[in-house]
């Protein structure tokens, strides 16, 4: 019992001890939904590009040319602007990207078998997904205790990921209901509560940090 009080219920107790004053609610809200989009999105690329008439030599040579480079790109990025200016606006401008991106699947599947095109939104979402994952990382580790790092953190991690996952199982049937388009547009509309949550607590000038 002692230990699973020390292992489990003392860093949960600390989190909200030091949060419950400071917006947990919000802070948890911008957990959870701040990668529901590309999560949501995900399963369903390969066959968008599939049905879209994209070869599956064309999208490996888009993605492994500009994808892999995009993404390592949006990580340098997102880590110099943390380190440059506030948390809370790289989360902002994560959130606000990869919505965006989401919007761009929209648009190719409106121009369709157009390899420029595919390359503009691989390239988008690979840039979007480097910078927004710097910034969930670098915000869930703030937030965590130091005494209490592993736990928390898989805690928090677990938050960001699991309600997603769970979400990303109907992607399918919400494609073959309504179309790609409206699917993309609808993943775009899951990364609206991230852009708006990211946004009042950088309003509120909320400062997350380790103890």
């Amino acid at each position: 019992l002692k230990s699973f009080k020390n292992l489990y219920l003392s860093p949960l107790k600390d989190l909200f001890e030091r949060y419950f004053d400071n917006n947990i609610l919000l802070v948890f809200l911008l957990i959870i939904f701040y990668r529901f989009s590309d999560i949501v999105l995900g399963p369903m690329a390969m066959p968008f590009y599939v049905d879209t008439g994209f070869s599956k030599e064309e999208v490996a040579i888009v993605t492994n040319a500009f994808g892999i480079l995009m993404t390592m790109t949006g990580v340098f990025v997102g880590g110099l602007l943390i380190y440059r200016y506030n948390l809370m606006i790289v989360v902002f401008l994560g959130a606000i990207l990869v919505m965006l991106t989401n919007v761009a699947f929209a648009w190719l599947d409106t121009v369709g078998h157009d390899v420029s095109a595919l390359t503009v939104v691989i390239t988008l979402d690979n840039f979007s997904q480097g910078v927004a994952s710097t910034a969930l990382i670098a915000l869930l580790s703030r937030l965590t205790n130091r005494a209490f790092t592993a736990t928390q953190y898989a805690a928090l991690f677990l938050l960001a990921t699991f309600p997603a996952n769970i979400m990303k199982g109907f992607s399918g049937i919400i494609v073959d209901s309504f179309g790609y388009f409206n699917f993309f547009l609808y993943a775009a509309i899951l990364g609206v509560p991230a852009v708006v949550t990211s946004y009042i607590l950088l309003k509120k000038k909320f400062t997350p940090s380790t103890s």
